[in-house]
């Protein structure tokens, strides 16, 4: 039953490490979470790579205001929601700037996909298959873990109860 345990913990901190080595593999990480963009920054070729640089600088003014867009429009609907405020408009300007925003991040992941040849598509295409697989493992690997602390955990409150009959 450890060995089961230790082997889910192990297979969980591999795959948390894969995703965290891929979360850093493209410029712009720390925003620009736009889908199959990891995948992707890790097919291009070094030179390809520059030019998707190239893609974000020149895109970074447009993201970077989007982004305080965003930040402004959920500080508004926090202000609103706490001062009793009419929240409809603070919830659609909050819902404007997101999708202003996920649509500059959209047009530039679509210039770096632009870049890839076929062969670097199937490659993307494969790696991306995987990685959900494998996020799909570690969930199963958490529900395991919960069924297992709930289970001893119950069998450790029927004991006392034993013990005391």
């Amino acid at each position: 039953m450890k060995f089961k345990a230790l082997s889910a913990v192990a297979g969980a901190a591999l795959a948390l490490g894969v995703c965290a080595t891929a979360a850093l593999a493209y410029p712009g990480h720390h925003g620009s979470r736009t889908p199959g963009m990891k995948v992707i920054w890790t097919v291009l070729q070094p030179d390809q790579k520059a030019q998707v640089k190239q893609i974000y600088q020149t895109a970074r003014p447009t993201l970077k205001t989007d982004f305080q867009n965003v930040r402004a429009a959920r500080e508004a609907l926090a202000q609103a929601l706490i001062s009793g405020g009419d929240v409809t408009s603070a919830e659609q300007n909050l819902e404007t700037a997101r999708k202003t925003l996920m649509e500059e991040k959209v047009s530039v992941a679509q210039q770096a996909t632009a870049l890839l040849n076929s062969s670097q598509r199937a490659a993307a295409v494969q790696l991306l298959t995987e990685l959900e697989n494998t996020h799909q493992q570690v969930h199963g690997y958490f529900q395991q873990a919960r069924a297992q602390a709930a289970g001893s955990s119950s069998s450790n409150s029927q004991k006392p109860s034993q013990v005391a009959e």
